[in-house]
């Protein structure tokens, strides 16, 4: 039963790597100047590739607390990480 698929689900593989593609892209934006690029004097105050790659910083911020989140919380459930109830001597 330990296989790909429930590491996959444990660690929220999906969460992270999705993480990692958003900062990715944002860094691919910014490098790239890519609306600025495109449509010459149209990107400088809305829409400009530095806007762009914050947005994508702060996406993948939060998509990292999210996976993050839902690892800690398996953890805590499946049992893996449970706190023993210590035994009452009187």
């Amino acid at each position: 039963m330990e296989g790909w698929f429930t590491q996959i689900s444990r660690a929220s593989l999906g969460w992270l790597v999705l993480m990692g593609l958003l900062y990715i892209l944002g860094a691919t934006f910014y490098a790239a100047r890519v609306p600025e690029r495109w449509f010459p004097g149209k990107c400088d105050i809305w829409f400009q590739s530095h806007q762009i790659f914050h947005v994508l910083v702060i996406a993948a911020a939060f998509v990292h607390y999210h996976g993050i989140s839902e690892m800690a919380m398996y953890r805590v459930t499946v049992g893996e990480c449970a706190v023993p109830h210590p035994a009452i001597a009187f």
